[in-house]
């Protein structure tokens, strides 16, 4: 809803020669923020997944192994 509103605004601001590329870009732009926004939550959990592993698992034979497996798939 709200990129929808954005692209009217950006639309109105920009001549009407322009509209495709200032479009193309404004879509770029979203599309590039939710790849970069789904990487960092991955790479957050991986490393929250890594080293809750490492505590619950700490003086267990083969942890070292199990955290490494676990985080590497």
């Amino acid at each position: 809803m709200v990129h929808s509103a954005v692209f009217i605004g950006l639309t109105s601001a920009v001549a009407e020669d322009e509209v495709a590329i200032a479009g193309s870009g404004l879509y770029l732009s979203g599309n590039i923020g939710g790849v970069s926004g789904v990487s960092g939550a991955a790479a957050a959990f991986q490393i929250t997944l890594q080293l809750g592993l490492k505590q619950a698992l700490e003086g267990t034979s083969g942890s070292a192994k199990v955290t490494r497996v676990t985080v590497t798939y």
